[in-house]
């Protein structure tokens, strides 16, 4: 795994700051054939090859001050050890050199390489090495945790022979190296062996104030559960008698978060979470610093594939999680609706807090109101499964005042899935823009009068959206225009903001089926609205009605 690299600043004192002259590289700053050949060949005889053309290559800088060295060390070929060893025999002094941050051969070797021989080999040939931090402060034991390979285990207790005491050193972030293995590791050996070694790191925090348990928290291997298995253990299967600490598990880490809210939050093992349920399942009901419990945090949780289940476990172990208020008012519900990407989450809150989508939390604003901002892939499923569960807050307002978007008849919801524009133009058409249908009714001079009277009940006057069938007015189907998703049944788009349609209160409305002007309705809207023409003879034939009577109703009158 390479190293992170920090950009360097670069500084211009070019006369005119305005447009500043970005400084030129160094010369010999780009990587050269030999950096890349030692990185990426699978064959020592391509090396060679290179080597016997330009030797003076060896001792060339590349990128980030690396030397070929440093990048045989990233080479994860099988031939790897051959690279590496040629490379030390044309240069035995590159051991020495530092490259990206300030790194040694031997950090960047025990983090990436497959190969306890290569660590061997720069062991041998600079032992102090082992005791030589980057300008991040880690040692070469920090980044052998950091090796996923196989060979990682061989790897850290080789380093660990000229440095014994680097178990007890801190390094980024304040992080010991068995806080580095426990957030990192695929598998519970390397965790085992440094609790063996070092028992007394497990009450250590870094700077974040988290033990190694909450680490292990954020680990999202499938040995996840083991790792936890070994920080929580009572006794070591090797250092018996070695005093552990299992009653982490009660203690909080960074801005008051228990292992069950980074576990939820972060973690893709359902074994983890339920492992932290079992033994401290008071946890359910604590909140973190942000005032959100582990359910909250669950729902926040990027694996949509395992949230349901962990939610499951939560729900299981304290029933009146889905009730509990977190930062702002939120319930998990609203949670879930904003950041879950998980259908069956969401489901299950519904399921077991039934009253959930009526709740607003502190901005006023209901689950639904949240699930417009929902970026996940499932956002649209999830959005009219709140809807279906209240379908009357189509007539709520959020915090801002601006309406939710449009259902139809057949609960076929959009735009959600359109463009921007679209969206802003129909929120503006709604919220009783001045250039809306009514105002071109009154620009065309049509007889109000003969218009139809529209009854007090109608959802025109309240504001408020039907739920299943046509509300109970004078209008007939021969003026309901088909909807874009080509059913024969329509839409009405009515708000609760009055204005004036005629002689009468109306509310603004982006297609009033009473007066047919959708059809002269300009912009991005109205080729949104023709994509659902009627494509069956009945439809054409109720399309060619609806034409006829918008016509007659919108022409001029003497």
């Amino acid at each position: 795994m390479p190293l992170p690299t920090i950009p360097r600043a670069q500084t211009s004192h070019a006369p005119n700051r305005r447009k500043p002259v970005k400084a030129a590289a160094p010369a010999g700053r780009r990587d050269r054939l030999l950096h890349t050949l030692a990185a990426t060949a699978t064959e020592v005889r391509k090396v060679e090859n290179r080597l016997s053309i330009f030797p003076e290559a060896v001792h060339e800088l590349g990128a980030h001050n690396d030397l070929p060295l440093h990048r045989a060390c990233l080479n994860k070929s099988a031939h790897c050890h051959k690279i590496v060893k040629l490379l030390l025999k044309m240069a035995p002094e590159a051991v020495r050199s530092r490259g990206r941050d300030n790194a040694l051969p031997l950090h960047i070797a025990c983090a990436n390489t497959a190969s306890v021989k290569v660590v061997k080999d720069l062991v041998a040939m600079y032992p102090g090495a082992a005791a030589l931090m980057t300008c991040r402060g880690d040692l070469p034991l920090h980044h052998a945790c950091l090796n996923q390979s196989s060979a990682g285990l061989e790897i850290l207790r080789y380093v660990l022979i000229p440095h014994p005491t680097a178990l007890e050193v801190a390094g980024t972030s304040g992080d010991l190296p068995l806080h580095v293995a426990c957030a990192i590791q695929p598998e519970a050996a390397m965790v085992r062996e440094l609790i063996g070694r070092n028992a007394g790191a497990l009450r250590i925090r870094n700077q974040y104030n988290d033990l190694p348990l909450h680490r292990a928290c954020f680990n999202c291997h499938p040995q996840a559960a083991q790792i936890l298995h070994e920080v929580l253990a009572a006794t070591h299967p090797v250092a018996k008698g070695v005093p552990l600490y299992p009653e982490a598990i009660q203690l909080p880490g960074q801005r008051n978060n228990f292992a069950l809210h980074l576990a939820s939050c972060n973690s893709n093992s359902i074994e983890l979470v339920k492992t932290l349920v079992e033994r401290f399942p008071e946890a359910c009901k604590l909140l973190n610093d942000d005032d959100n419990s582990p359910g909250h945090c669950c729902m926040m949780n990027q694996h949509s594939d395992v949230t349901a289940a962990m939610l499951q476990i939560l729900i299981d172990a304290h029933p009146q999680l889905p009730e509990m208020k977190g930062n702002l008012g939120n319930l998990p519900l609203h949670t879930a609706a904003e950041f879950c990407g998980s259908l069956a989450a969401v489901q299950l809150l519904i399921a077991t807090h039934k009253w959930g989508t009526f709740v607003k939390n502190e901005n006023g604003e209901l689950p639904a109101h949240c699930a417009q901002r929902n970026r996940t892939k499932g956002a649209i499923k999830i959005q009219e499964e709140i809807f279906k569960a209240y379908p009357e807050a189509f007539g709520e307002k959020d915090a801002n005042k601006r309406h939710l978007q449009v259902r139809s008849l057949m609960d076929n919801y959009f735009p959600w899935n359109e463009p921007k524009q679209l969206q802003k133009e129909l929120h503006q058409t709604l919220a009783g823009d001045p250039s809306d249908s009514a105002a071109r009714l009154k620009g065309k001079k049509s007889d109000l009068a003969k218009l139809p009277v529209v009854p007090a009940s109608s959802a025109l006057h309240t504001g408020r959206w039907w739920v299943g069938g046509l509300t109970a007015d004078t209008l007939t189907d021969e003026l309901t225009r088909p909807d874009p998703h080509r059913s024969s049944r329509g839409f009405e788009f009515c708000v609760g903001t009055k204005t004036t349609h005629g002689d009468y209160p109306h509310n603004s409305s982006s297609f009033c089926c009473t007066h047919g002007n959708s059809n002269r309705r300009e912009g991005k809207f109205a080729n949104f609205m023709k994509k659902g023409a009627a494509r069956t003879e009945e439809e054409l034939n109720a399309a060619a009605r609806l034409k006829a009577v918008g016509k007659l109703m919108c022409k001029p009158h003497d």
